[in-house]
């Protein structure tokens, strides 16, 4: 089998074990407690740890073994979700002693510091050539777990108890850490290993800066989408548990049409312009979501939401892989990783708050309108990034 397919079946495993995770601990958090806050401040648990171990995970990642780094921490992945399966399965994890979820979030977060940037940096490792595409290519996967995490999670929780959906992610992690070990690297580049540093590198360089900000921008809005949206289809929708499942996958699906539409046309537009348009469309078009009260406009306004934000989370990692040398990726990838994952935990946490004194829809409406506003403002702000058609440099 083809080693480059293969890295990316362990990826697309690793990754929808990440979403799973993270969907799930939502989910339960509203079955332990009616606060909006509690839901919140797990789900930003499992981003805390990228705010405190990005950089060293970078440094890490550029010094040893991407291989044994991502292997080791998608090993501790695992334990973070048979170990509260087992809890849950014992009756020791109750709404009286909720807050143990949090150790488990944090545990997986800091296990997914390193991985997240290693799944990107190691792309460097195994091919040198058509390296954008090859990560677009790899998002595409990465969207797809994503878009189906939801999905898995809502179908197995609406027959079987929380101790079975942990188990299954666990078991999840470790199909990806065994195909991770079939894959066979290219050597390290290592002669430019020690010219310049990654923090000279991007106060030199005005495009990945300006890719790192309308990332972060974008990232904002998902959020609220991954926190509020679940009690969203549960409350306003009045949606079971796989139906509001399948309704966040809709997103999902969204993305991996825009991922798609950017792996297949990217070449004949310029990645910057689309990259920062999508921006504000994705607000406007999820303010159209938050005041629909009917599950098909719901799901409509999700689906050409993802459409947007897939093109930016596919644009963004290439435009950054094809201008970073590869003997700093582990380290630009690193802050990639940080502002992909924990913006969307911070906001999440913020609007989850919000949430609590306006009400879940009025919050998710706030939240699509600041967003379109804000990204209109960047689109002429970010001059650098506008121009970005993309290159097939690689180092």
């Amino acid at each position: 089998m083809n080693n480059l397919f293969i890295y990316y079946i362990s990826s697309f495993l690793g990754l929808m074990a990440g979403s799973v995770f993270n969907y799930t601990i939502v989910i339960y958090s509203h079955s332990l407690s009616d606060n909006e806050r509690f839901a919140g401040i797990v789900f930003f648990s499992a981003y805390i740890p990228f705010l405190f171990l990005s950089w060293q995970a970078g440094h890490l990642l550029d010094r040893h073994s991407r291989k044994l780094v991502v292997g080791l921490c998608q090993g501790i992945s695992a334990l973070a979700c048979l170990i509260p399966a087992l809890l849950s399965a014992s009756g020791l994890l109750r709404s009286d002693n909720r807050e143990i979820l949090i150790l488990f979030a944090l545990l997986n977060g800091v296990a997914m510091s390193f991985v997240m940037p290693g799944r990107l940096a190691i792309l460097g490792d195994l091919v040198r050539e058509k390296l954008a595409q090859a990560t677009m290519v790899q998002n595409v996967f990465m969207l797809l777990g994503f878009a189906l995490a939801p999905v898995l999670a809502g179908w197995v929780r609406s027959a079987l108890p929380f101790s079975v959906l942990f188990s299954i992610n666990g078991l999840m992690y470790l199909v990806s850490l065994g195909l991770l070990l079939l894959v066979r690297l290219l050597p390290r580049e290592a002669a430019k290993a020690q010219t310049t540093g990654a923090r000279d590198f991007l106060k030199a360089a005005a495009l990945p800066r300006q890719v790192l900000i309308g990332l972060f921008l974008s990232m904002i809005l998902v959020g609220p989408i991954q926190v509020l949206l679940p009690e969203f289809g549960q409350k306003i929708l009045q949606l079971g548990e796989a139906a509001r499942g399948t309704l966040m996958g809709m997103l999902g699906l969204g993305l991996i049409l825009g991922a798609l539409f950017a792996s297949r046309f990217s070449s004949h537009f310029s990645r910057g312009r689309i990259l920062l348009a999508a921006i504000p469309l994705s607000g406007l078009i999820f303010c159209a979501t938050a005041l629909s009260r009917q599950t098909l406009p719901a799901a409509a306004g999700l689906v050409l939401t993802g459409v947007f934000l897939g093109m930016i989370t596919a644009f963004a990692p290439a435009l950054l892989q094809e201008c970073t040398p590869n003997h700093l990726r582990g380290r630009v990838m690193s802050l990639f990783s940080l502002l992909f994952l924990l913006t969307p935990a911070a906001s999440g946490l913020a609007y989850a708050f919000l949430a609590d004194r306006l009400g879940t829809a009025e919050t998710l409406l706030l939240a699509g309108f600041l967003t379109a506003a804000i990204g209109s403002i960047t689109f002429l702000s970010l001059q650098a990034l506008r121009q970005a058609r993309g290159r097939t440099r690689q180092s």
